[in-house]
């Protein structure tokens, strides 16, 4: 990816002058992480030898060594190496690679260089090394994270770097569903680390150190170049590390609410400062989000430090339910007024019409507040479902005369002029279905003769 800004384009010239290696990355890396193996098999003439992958050492050998579950003592390098057989005669090359990265300041900047680390064997000849840098993520001060990348491709079964290509700005990239599932290429917590940590003068400023760097390394699920920049952009993880508060530190570093920890910074310093051990730090901070809503005060101990949280926690929640369900009503009543004339203009033609049979009677619903106040009581979705806004039906209850009780909402089509639906209480069939339906049916050419007498007009 080209850089889009002057600082990217600055950071993409950086990584093309980078100075090469020293000895010592070299020499660990050569030494280190590669697996000390030998390769063991069987000519067809009954010959057999074996192979070091270490330097590149060949020697014929007896089955002996295999059939003891030894381990093999090359004499060329003297590395102790596990023997793995083969069924047939060695390939013509043996290759193993791995990723290293190094922590390293260049013009006063953060970076971590990685390196894509090779060891090649061919049947004659000694074990080739060799390594090639592949991506630097560079940490800047204000917390922000650039990627500098070599080409690549990549598939489920493969994975290709271009060496001889510039680089370019990349972003993490891990992919997760779908055919293919990939890690994030760019995460350098899946790489081995250089032991020796170089860091730049404003990450140590901000309490970090090598040691910590190495904490943040080995914990699962958080990057590392993630929870630097988290670090930076936010200074209270510094004091969180201090006075040994982990389970606060980690559950901000590693959730997507990072950003939200300098809302809660002087909640928990007040809380830790009278001495409480927050049982449930999930529920507390929830906790902590109602008492804001609420508006109440999230410094003051009496609220912060709690006997029984979960209790507590409770309460609030009831709290804010019951003053955003008053704030929903509120919407809805705004929501009736508003639509109210043009529901009451539509619906006038069939404002008088009543059907009766027995005890039940069939009538309009004459407003949007009693549109709502039948879903309201019927429990469905009427009302929330804005069938009182459809231009094309008409919305009419049934109820006992004598009680007053209502027994059905129906929706009453006025193109086919026929019943679209008559639901009962939460959406079932009322003991009076069948009935209330043959009423429907057997006046709805009133409804039919009201709308083309409306539709002349």
């Amino acid at each position: 990816m080209k850089p889009r800004s002057n600082i990217e384009r600055r950071f993409v010239d950086y990584a093309n002058i980078l100075p090469p290696i020293w000895d010592e990355i070299s020499e660990y890396a050569y030494s280190n992480h590669f697996a000390a193996e030998a390769y063991y098999w069987q000519h067809r003439g009954n010959n057999q030898e074996i192979w070091c992958q270490c330097c590149g050492h060949r020697e014929p050998c007896d089955s002996w060594l295999v059939m003891s579950a030894e381990d093999y003592v090359c004499p060329a390098c003297g590395k102790v190496c596990k023997v793995k057989q083969l069924r047939k005669d060695s390939s013509t090359r043996a290759t193993s690679c791995y990723y290293l990265s190094v922590f390293d300041i260049f013009d006063g900047i953060q970076v971590v260089r990685t390196f894509e680390v090779f060891r090649s064997n061919h049947k004659s000849g000694p074990t080739d090394y060799s390594m090639s840098e592949i991506y630097q993520n560079w940490i800047l001060e204000n917390g922000r994270e650039i990627i500098t990348s070599r080409p690549f491709s990549r598939g489920w079964n493969f994975m290709h770097w271009d060496y001889t290509a510039g680089y370019g700005i990349q972003t993490h990239n891990a992919r997760s569903g779908g055919y293919f599932s990939y890690g994030d290429l760019f995460d350098v917590s899946d790489n081995w680390i250089f032991p020796k940590i170089k860091l730049a003068k404003y990450l140590r400023s901000n309490g970090i150190d090598a040691r910590k760097v190495k904490s943040l390394y080995k914990r699962s699920g958080c990057s590392v170049t993630d929870a630097l920049s988290k670090w930076m952009q936010t200074p209270y993880y510094e004091t969180l590390w201090k006075i040994g508060q982990r389970d606060i530190f980690w559950h901000f570093m590693k959730s997507d609410c990072h950003r939200k920890l300098p809302k809660y910074a002087d909640s928990i310093k007040i809380a830790l400062r009278h001495g409480y051990t927050i049982p449930d730090l999930r529920m507390w901070l929830d906790y902590i989000d109602d008492l804001i809503e609420l508006g109440l005060d999230t410094r003051s101990p009496h609220y912060l430090c709690p006997e029984d949280l979960e209790r507590v926690h409770g309460r609030m929640t009831a709290r804010v339910r019951r003053i955003r369900d008053r704030k929903a009503a509120e919407k809805q009543l705004q929501e009736i007024e508003a639509y109210e004339p043009k529901y009451q203009k539509r619906i006038a033609p069939y404002i008088g019409l009543c059907f009766r049979i027995s005890d039940i009677e069939i009538t309009c619903l004459p407003t949007v507040q009693s549109v709502y106040a039948e879903g309201k009581a019927m429990s469905h979705c009427i009302f929330q479902r804005e069938y009182y806004k459809s231009i094309n039906s008409l919305l009419m209850t049934a109820h006992r005369i004598s009680t007053g009780e209502r027994l059905e909402t129906l929706e009453i089509s006025l193109t086919s002029f026929t019943i679209l639906q008559s639901r009962g209480r939460n959406n079932t069939m009322s003991p009076q279905h069948d009935t209330i339906i043959r009423l429907m049916n057997a006046n709805m050419k009133h409804i039919r003769n009201i709308s083309k007498h409306s539709m002349a007009i």
